[in-house]
C-alpha cells in the first residue's frame, strides 16, 4: 500500500469515528441471553420489558438502548386504491431501568436510553432490565390494521446467543391472524435465522439462537379493521384552519383582482420631459425603483443646466492606459430650484475637488445611496405613484405563507411532515413576486407576457401535481382542500398585481413619458431641425432623459444628420474633431459602466403490505460505553 493511499484511509477512519454516534463502542461485550415481553392494548399501546444478559469482556460503564421512532409501512388507502408508503411515528416513555442508573435523550426519529454509571465500570455478566411504553398512532387507512413490531432490532453490533420473545394482545388474536416473521439483517424478508413463531388466542411467541451482528427478528400481521380503538392522532384543528384561512384568503385576493379599477395612462405626444421632473424622477416613475443609472443620468442633467465640467482623460499607468472621465463642480448648485436628492447628489461634487470615472471611490456610493432614499421619500401623498402596492405585496406573503403551513401541517403523521409537498409554494411565491414587481414595469416594457404566463401555469401544474402526489398518503384534511388551495393559488400569483393601482399623477406622469419615450425613438429628421433651430442645445437636454429610458445611442443616431455643436462644459482631448457618437459613448457608457463596475466590486468585497427484518415498531439496537 502506498503512502499516499494510507493517508486516504487514514483521513476516512478519522471522519469516520468524528462523525459516528455519540454511544460508540468498540465491541467488548457481548449478549448471553435476550428476552423481550409485551402486552399490546386496545388502543395500540405496548408495554415492553427487556431482560439483557450482558457479559462484559472488557471494563465498561454499561449499555446504550436506540429505539428507532419512525418506520415505513406499504398500505392501501381505500379500495382498489394506490398503494402508498406510508410512514408512522412512534412514542417512547415511562422509561425504567430499576437498579441501573438512566438517562434517555431524543434524536431526529430516534430515542436513546443510556444506561449505567459513568463512575464505575462493570467486567463479567450484568443484566439489565428495562421497560417502557410505546404509542403507535393511527393507522390511517381504512383496509384493515396491522401488527408490526422488531422484537429484536438489526441495530446490535455483537452477538446474541438466545434470543426468546413473547407479545400477548390484551384484546385477544382473531381466529384469522396469520403471522409472519422475518430475521437476519435489515431488509431481510425471510427467515434465515430460523427463528420460531407460536401463536395462541391471545399470545404470540417464539426463539432464536446464535445471532450474528446488526441481524433481527421482527413480526408482522394483518388484523381487522377496527381491531384498535382509540390510538393516538394528531388533531386536525391546525390544518383544517390553515387551509380554511388560505382558501379564503385567496378567494378574496381574486375578487379584488376582478373589480380593481385599473386606470389607463394617456400617451400624450411630448418633446420635452413634463417640468420640474429630473431624469432621476423618470428612472424611478419609470420601475418605482431607484437605481444607480438614474443617478449617473443626472451628471449631464447638471452639467448642461452650468453647474458641472466633464474632461476627456486618460490615466497612464505601468502596464495600461485607462481611459476615462474628469468630472467638477463650476458653480454652487441653486439649491432652492431643486429637490433635495439632487442637492445631496452635488454635494459630492462641492466637497471634493473632481470625480475620475476610472477610479469610483466608495464615498460617491455612498451618496448615491443616501440621494436614492430622499428620492424614494419623495413620491408620497400627492406625488405618490401607486395605489395599494404594500397590501397587493402583503396579500400575497400573506396567503402563500398560509398555503404553505397548510400543506405542511396537513400531515397525520407529523405536524411538519408534509414539509416537502409545501416547497412548492414558496418557489410560486417568489415567481408571484416577480410579477407584482412587473406591475410597476409594464407600461414601459413591450415584453410580451402570454409566454411568460403559459411557462408559469405549466411548472406551477407540475409542482402541483408533484406536491399533492406526495401530501395525499398522510392527510388530516379532505384531498379537495389542497386541491382548492393550489387552483386558487396559481391565478393569484399571476395575477395579484392588478390589485395595485395608479394615482392620477402617476396617470399623468406616465403619459407625457410615454409620449416623449416613443419620440425619441421615432423621431422625424424634419421635426429634430425645427426643433434645433428653436434650441440649439436640444439634444443636450434631452440626452440624459434618454439614458434612463435605455435609449440614449438611438437618441444620438436620430443626429447623424444635424451639426452639433460640442457643449461648452465638455472638453475633450486632442485636437480631433468634435463627434457626436463618440461623445455620446463617453458619456453615457463611460459614466454609467465605471459606477456599476464600482459598486460590484464594492458588493464582492461585503459579501461573503408486508415486513422485513428490522422493520415496523420497536427495534434498533443498542451498544456499551
Amino acid at each position: 500500500m502506498n503512502k499516499k493511499l494510507k493517508k486516504i484511509l487514514s483521513l476516512f477512519l478519522f471522519c469516520f469515528i468524528l462523525g459516528s454516534p455519540v454511544f460508540a463502542d468498540l465491541a467488548g461485550y457481548t449478549i448471553k441471553d435476550y428476552n423481550y415481553e409485551a402486552t399490546v392494548y386496545e388502543n395500540n399501546v405496548l408495554e415492553v420489558t427487556e431482560s439483557i444478559l450482558v457479559n462484559f469482556s472488557e471494563p465498561r460503564h454499561g449499555i446504550y438502548r436506540s429505539i428507532p421512532t419512525s418506520f415505513y409501512l406499504m398500505r392501501q388507502k381505500e379500495e382498489d386504491g394506490q398503494f402508498f408508503n406510508m410512514r408512522y411515528l412512534e412514542k417512547v416513555t415511562d422509561v425504567n431501568t430499576y437498579q441501573d442508573k438512566n438517562s434517555t435523550s431524543s434524536e431526529e426519529y430516534s430515542f436513546d436510553i443510556k444506561i449505567g454509571d459513568a463512575n464505575k465500570t462493570i467486567t463479567g455478566d450484568h443484566l439489565y432490565t428495562i421497560t417502557y411504553n410505546i404509542s403507535f398512532p393511527e393507522d390511517r387507512t381504512k383496509l384493515g390494521d396491522f401488527f408490526y413490531l422488531s422484537t429484536l432490532g438489526t441495530e446490535w453490533a455483537t452477538t446474541v446467543d438466545n434470543f426468546s420473545y413473547k407479545v400477548t394482545f390484551d384484546k385477544g388474536i382473531p381466529n384469522n391472524t396469520q403471522f409472519e416473521i422475518y430475521s437476519g439483517e435489515l431488509g431481510s424478508s425471510d427467515n434465515p435465522l430460523g427463528a420460531t413463531i407460536y401463536h395462541d388466542g391471545v399470545s404470540v411467541w417464539g426463539t432464536a439462537k446464535n445471532i450474528g451482528e446488526n441481524q433481527g427478528v421482527t413480526l408482522f400481521a394483518e388484523l381487522p379493521e377496527g381491531y384498535y380503538v382509540g390510538a393516538r392522532k394528531l388533531s386536525p384543528f391546525l390544518c383544517w384552519l390553515f387551509s380554511i384561512s388560505a382558501i379564503a384568503l385567496l378567494i378574496y385576493i381574486i375578487f379584488r383582482i376582478l373589480t380593481t379599477d385599473q386606470k389607463k395612462p394617456v400617451q400624450t405626444v411630448e418633446f420635452y420631459p413634463p417640468n420640474n421632473i429630473t431624469p432621476a424622477d423618470v428612472g424611478f416613475i419609470i420601475d418605482n425603483s431607484a437605481d444607480d443609472s438614474d443617478f449617473t443620468a443626472l451628471i449631464p442633467f447638471l452639467a448642461q443646466k452650468g453647474y458641472l465640467s466633464i474632461t476627456e482623460e486618460e490615466k497612464t499607468s505601468r502596464f495600461q492606459t485607462t481611459p476615462g472621465l474628469e468630472i467638477k463642480k463650476i458653480k454652487d448648485i441653486e439649491a432652492e430650484k431643486y429637490p433635495d436628492y439632487v442637492n445631496t447628489f452635488f454635494d459630492y461634487f462641492s466637497k471634493n475637488e473632481s470625480l475620475n470615472t476610472s477610479n469610483i471611490p466608495s464615498s460617491f456610493l455612498s451618496t448615491i445611496d443616501e440621494a436614492k432614499k430622499q428620492l424614494q421619500k419623495s413620491y408620497t401623498e400627492e406625488r405618490a405613484l401607486y395605489k395599494n402596492a404594500d397590501s397587493s405585496k402583503s396579500l400575497l406573503f400573506i396567503s402563500c405563507l398560509l398555503s404553505f403551513l397548510a400543506i405542511a401541517a396537513s400531515s397525520a403523521v407529523s405536524r411538519w411532515d408534509n414539509l416537502i409537498c409545501a416547497i412548492p409554494v414558496a418557489l410560486m411565491y417568489i415567481a408571484g413576486a416577480f410579477f407584482n414587481n412587473r406591475q410597476f414595469t409594464k407600461r414601459f416594457s413591450k415584453k410580451k407576457k402570454i409566454l411568460r404566463n403559459i411557462i408559469f401555469v405549466t411548472i406551477s401544474i407540475f409542482m402541483v401535481l408533484f406536491a399533492l402526489d406526495e401530501a395525499r398518503a398522510d392527510l388530516n384534511v379532505p384531498f379537495i382542500l389542497l386541491i382548492i388551495n393550489f387552483i386558487l393559488l396559481i391565478p393569484v400569483c399571476l395575477f395579484n398585481g392588478r390589485i395595485i393601482q395608479l394615482t392620477e399623477f402617476n396617470c399623468e406622469m406616465t403619459g407625457k413619458l410615454l409620449g416623449l419615450k416613443e419620440f425619441i425613438k421615432v423621431a422625424e429628421l424634419p421635426k429634430l431641425k425645427v426643433l434645433m433651430q428653436e434650441n440649439p442645445n436640444y439634444y443636450y437636454d434631452v440626452l440624459p432623459y434618454a439614458m434612463v429610458f435605455g435609449l440614449a445611442n438611438k437618441w444620438t443616431k436620430q443626429f447623424n444628420d444635424i451639426p452639433i455643436v460640442k457643449p461648452s462644459w465638455y472638453y475633450s482631448t486632442g485636437n480631433t474633431l468634435f463627434d457626436v457618437t463618440s461623445f455620446d459613448k463617453a458619456i453615457t457608457s463611460s459614466i454609467t459602466s465605471s459606477v456599476d463596475s464600482a459598486r460590484a466590486a464594492a458588493s464582492s468585497h461585503s459579501s461573503g403490505g408486508g415486513g422485513h427484518s428490522g422493520g415496523g415498531g420497536g427495534g434498533g439496537g443498542g451498544g456499551s460505553w
